[in-house]
């Protein structure tokens, strides 16, 4: 190693000493966001407002900073941040330290807000909670409206896996019948589909995605017996089209 290398070396040593990584200070102050909805003197739906700004935040953090970093360490594991002096492997360990404290502390805070609400009559409600004539109205709603916008993906030899959408919401299933056949499938949720229904007397129903959740396994399969079933919501964060196309111009202009 040069001596040129060295006086470099120590001194990107010497200054994460004293500097903050970038990414993980954006985190504090994204926390820093998230608290200012545990403000009680803020109006409830003021403080909804916070940690949906959290949430979006988030989202685009995960897009776009923690993707340039996945470029990075494909590109040049060895290389190290000259401000902390930590390589891309290291803060994308450090980054996803972080996010799980933070989305249980968003949690937190949403059903707190979620049961503040429903003293001023605004309530997410679950399908066992409504009586049997909303119960009826929903039914009616889901297929006149909603069903006939779904389209199951089923994954087998002949299907392989299917492409799914940046910051789409999924129905992940995985269905069996009694002589052990397997079927795995996706249920994509149209994002033209209301983000909340009203029922008859003006009361905050559900979400989108729950309305197909009750009614997935009964009308976008065939009857089947199933023996078991598994089903869970998921959303892919992808990174931003516009992260790749400035690496693509990048390797052009390298040319």
């Amino acid at each position: 190693m040069s001596d040129k290398e060295q006086t470099l070396e120590k001194k990107e040593k010497s200054t994460s000493c004293y500097m903050q990584n970038r990414e993980l200070s954006w985190l504090k102050f994204n926390d820093r966001v998230l608290s200012e909805a545990q403000d009680e003197t803020v109006p409830p739906l003021e403080r909804l407002r916070f940690v949906t700004i959290f949430t979006t935040n988030l989202d685009e953090f995960i897009m776009v900073r923690a993707g340039s970093l996945i470029d990075q360490w494909r590109a040049d594991p060895t290389h190290r941040d000259n401000k902390s002096g930590m390589t891309a492997r290291e803060q994308l360990e450090a980054i996803f330290r972080e996010l799980r404290p933070l989305y249980e502390k968003r949690d937190r805070l949403y059903y707190e807000l979620e049961y503040i609400l429903r003293s001023y009559g605004v309530s997410r409600l679950s399908y066992a909670e409504l009586n049997a004539d909303e119960q009826q109205y929903l039914e009616t709603y889901f297929h006149e409206s909603i069903l006939p916008a779904l389209a199951p993906l089923v994954i087998d030899t002949h299907h392989p896996f299917p492409y799914l959408p940046n910051k789409m919401i999924h129905i992940a299933m995985t269905l069996r019948t009694e002589n052990e056949k397997r079927i795995f499938g996706f249920l994509p949720v149209p994002q033209a589909l209301p983000e909340v229904i009203w029922l008859p007397a003006e009361r905050f129903a559900t979400s989108r995605w729950k309305m197909c959740f009750w009614n997935t396994r009964m009308w976008l399969f065939p009857p089947m017996p199933w023996k078991k079933r598994c089903r869970c919501v998921l959303r892919v964060m992808r990174i931003s089209m516009r992260r790749m196309r400035i690496l693509r111009w990048k390797m052009i202009s390298a040319r």
